[in-house]
């Protein structure tokens, strides 16, 4: 090996960061609810996907993201725990969906890298299609 090489240790996930991004995205999507009512046309044009969306992940905020977590698989965990106690409507139903099957490829695991976060997302993607057949 060449001594001028260093090896970087592999970066990882871990919860108060995930925690934080979970935040800042559920607020976001909570602050343009009204954007989403406007293109809303999944499964009818309602007009309420927005607003749904933003109900399930207020439960979300007021729930697991309100504290702590040990570690990823138990912040997602939690998370989904919310997203289908607090879910409103088909939107809310789909979103709880892919935040379960993301939870269920993480596992119990404390940190985990960016690989097995976007693998994660992946299955939680599948997860939610097969919820909305």
């Amino acid at each position: 090996m060449n001594a001028s090489v260093v090896e970087r240790p592999a970066l990882r996930l871990r919860a108060p960061a995930l925690r934080r991004a979970l935040i800042a995205g559920a607020r976001m999507v909570i602050a343009d609810r009204e954007t989403l009512n406007r293109i809303n046309v999944f499964p009818v044009a309602d007009g309420d996907t927005g607003s749904n969306m933003a109900f399930t992940l207020g439960s979300v905020l007021s729930g697991a993201l309100s504290r702590r977590s040990a570690g990823v698989g138990e912040l997602m965990r939690q998370v989904a725990e919310d997203a289908i106690d607090g879910g409103r409507g088909n939107s809310g139903a789909i979103l709880a969906q892919f935040l379960t099957g993301t939870a269920e490829h993480i596992g119990t695991r404390i940190a985990i890298t960016p690989e097995d976060f976007a693998l994660a997302v992946r299955a939680g993607s599948r997860s939610a299609r097969l919820a909305a057949r």
